[in-house]
């Protein structure tokens, strides 16, 4: 599941939400990470693997939908 809000929000929320452009580069930049210290903190507490969880769902998802 983890994804899929990312490809619907995408897909739809421009025709719904007009500032889902800023809504996605806030998500972007939240999940990469601020800092060097912040990267390192993340990857110590196993929340790097969150992350990539949603960008490996989006794919998946992608995949199915194609």
């Amino acid at each position: 599941l983890e994804g899929h809000a990312d490809v619907i929000m995408d897909d739809v929320g421009p025709a719904v939400i007009p500032t889902v452009d800023v809504i996605r580069a806030r998500f972007d930049e939240r999940r990469g990470g601020r800092s060097s210290l912040d990267r390192i903190i993340r990857r110590l507490l196993g929340l790097e693997a969150k992350m990539r969880q949603y960008s490996d769902g989006a794919v998946f998802v992608h995949g199915v939908v194609d």
